[in-house]
């Protein structure tokens, strides 16, 4: 595994020398073509220029062209042979009518095969005046400046070598600490992941890096903290299930115990018995409520839905037990008549239901519970409230996720909340808890209205 992950930081750092040493090879190569097509050019307008100037010096100081061609002859020594090799560099002499003052073409017999590349025409001036007084042409034979070009293109590519591998040897050492100050966090959260997966251990990472890795890192830290809460709920899960399902399950033996042993009557056993079922079997439902959920298998059945009488309906079918522990269900009517919702009635009778019977479960006795269907905000709100002690600050967070219970609320499943949530969150609606100082909680779902 270690072996594997070092590879990436080598992988990373031949990444960067590879791309260095493709710039610096195309650079090269770019360089070498751009000095092959633009020398000649260069090299003719050079010539004639210092020609041209040598010249101008020559004329200004004559008066006048008296002395050109022995300057030419000496500056250039152009008809010292006749030969093909002194055809390399001819040269035209103008004045500013156009006349031919000095053409070196007259006196070659042998031109040989060289091209001859034309330059481009460079002013005489006369330095006293500063006019214009002629014009010089160069032509210069190509095969005279490709080995001039060469030998020259030798010493630059020879130049460009060294400053190329002292650059590549710069650029290693810098790729170096780049690519391991790059690869380090990848390597550290890679082997963090892999710790999860293997044996599903692993602490938070401390990583100072910036960008993407450092939303990485802390993505992964917020998915230890999730994982580590999952496993301590789930945890609690088992413990808290086996012990739902044992106590029904103890209380159905003791009956049937006490049934053969004529300690209960037939008809008291059999309405205990029923009880114990109904409980084991509600918890079944939640389980399964949620597996359906999760894996995205269940559908809502949306119809045109009268909410406040849902919230009626559920108020008379809680009203029995709720008085068997001396509280009452109160409706609390509103300023303003809630349209229909589009919503599944039986699923969102569920989750009236459920912050029914969590507020009777922790209501003390002789207090009133309060249901109220509102409009706000274009959004059918209902609100479940009760007189019970407040849901602590540090749990009002956790109080939806599943088999969450909060300290001073340690019975039951801590299902029933995130039922409602999965199912308003279904729905499209939002649900929230806010609570008093020392006491009160009050729950509250929304809906769209049914738009007409």
């Amino acid at each position: 595994m270690r072996r594997s992950l070092k590879s990436i930081h080598l992988q990373v750092l031949l990444s960067f020398l590879a791309i260095i040493i493709f710039t610096l090879a195309v650079s090269t190569v770019f360089e070498y073509y751009t000095y092959v097509s633009e020398l000649p050019g260069l090299f003719t307008e050079f010539r004639a220029g210092s020609i041209a100037a040598n010249l101008s010096s020559t004329y200004t100081r004559d008066r006048g062209w008296e002395n050109l061609t022995a300057e030419l002859q000496r500056m250039n020594n152009l008809e010292s042979l006749n030969t093909a090799e002194d055809a390399a560099l001819r040269v035209i002499v103008r004045d500013v009518n156009g006349k031919t003052l000095y053409n070196s073409f007259l006196n070659i017999t042998e031109l040989g095969s060289s091209e001859l590349l034309e330059g481009d025409s460079m002013p005489v001036t006369d330095y006293s005046t500063g006019e214009e007084v002629g014009w010089i042409t160069v032509y210069i034979g190509r095969d005279y400046i490709d080995t001039k070009a060469r030998v020259y293109i030798v010493k630059l590519l020879y130049s460009a070598a060294v400053k190329s591998l002292i650059t590549a040897f710069v650029a290693f050492i810098v790729s170096l600490l780049f690519s391991r100050k790059i690869t380090a966090p990848v390597i550290k959260l890679t082997e963090a992941v892999q710790s999860v997966s293997e044996d599903g251990s692993s602490g938070r990472i401390d990583l100072r890096s910036f960008g993407e890795i450092e939303k990485l890192s802390a993505a992964f830290n917020s998915m230890i903290d999730a994982l580590k809460f999952q496993r301590e709920s789930r945890k609690k899960l088992i413990a808290d299930v086996s012990h739902e399902i044992n106590t029904p399950l103890t209380a159905i033996r003791l009956e049937a115990g006490g049934l053969r042993d004529g300690l209960v009557s037939l008809d008291e056993a059999a309405l205990h018995i029923m009880h114990e079922v109904d409980a084991l079997k509600n918890i079944i439902y939640d389980l399964d409520w949620l597996a359906e959920t999760d894996s995205g298998a269940y559908s809502l059945t949306l119809e045109e839905t009268d909410l406040d009488e849902l919230v009626s309906d559920e108020i008379k079918r809680w009203e029995y037990k709720a008085s068997a522990v001396n509280i009452s269900i109160k409706k609390i009517s509103s300023a303003k008549i809630v349209p229909h919702v589009q919503a599944d009635a039986v699923r969102i009778s569920t989750v009236i239901g459920n912050l029914i019977a969590n507020a009777v479960k922790y209501a003390p006795e002789g207090s009133d519970i309060r249901l109220c269907c509102s409009l706000k905000n274009g959004e059918a709100v209902v609100s479940v409230c009760d007189d019970g002690s407040a849901v602590p600050k540090g749990d009002r967070e956790f109080i939806f996720e599943r088999f969450y219970r909060a300290d001073t609320h340690k019975s039951g499943r801590g299902l029933g909340l995130s039922i409602v949530k999965q199912i308003i969150g279904l729905h499209g609606g939002r649900v929230w808890l806010e609570c008093g100082e020392q006491t009160g909680n009050c729950f509250f779902f929304t809906l769209p209205v049914l738009k007409k």
